[in-house]
């Protein structure tokens, strides 16, 4: 089995130096940085967007306290205003949200090419490159009477 992983390992190296797996990693890198960049501006769309309605709740207030609108109106608008408040807040939240996972996916791909470009062309397999590389195996039961059994590994790739 060690041989079976090794040589695996070896073909996920040999993708990642002859430029196949680095160009998918580059691409998706690409990805996630036109996705922060859009993230981004809605974001400061989003806040902007609050700013403004804290500030219309401010004038409004003043508006009431000098005579300038009627208690209804008051009233209307505040709620109107309240609304647009909450649901521009409920952005933002989720805005930084999906923002803060981007940015994390983006630590991850780093990290994923770190770890290719630091375990190529292993001699020997280690419980390290286990741990980083396999998410699970499972060996399954011999179905013609043999003592054959076909093994599957699950990459964390």
């Amino acid at each position: 089995m060690e041989k079976t992983i090794l040589d695996q390992l070896d073909i996920l190296a040999a993708k990642y130096k002859d430029g196949s797996l680095f160009s998918e990693i580059m691409d998706e890198e690409s990805t996630i940085g036109i996705e922060i960049k859009r993230l981004k501006a809605e974001l400061a769309q989003h806040k902007k967007k609050l700013v403004e309605y804290e500030t219309g709740l401010k004038c409004l207030y003043l508006d009431k306290a000098s005579g300038s609108i009627s208690n209804s109106d008051y009233q209307f608008l505040s709620r109107e205003l309240s609304a647009g408040k909450e649901l521009a807040e409920r952005k933002v939240d989720l805005c930084t949200e999906n923002y803060n996972k981007i940015l994390r996916s983006q630590e991850i791909l780093r990290e994923k090419a770190g770890v290719l470009e630091s375990y190529s062309r292993p001699k020997e397999l280690t419980r390290s490159m286990v741990e980083t590389f396999i998410d699970h195996i499972v060996i399954c039961s011999s179905s013609d009477g043999t003592s054959k059994q076909e093994i599957k590994i699950y990459w964390n790739f």
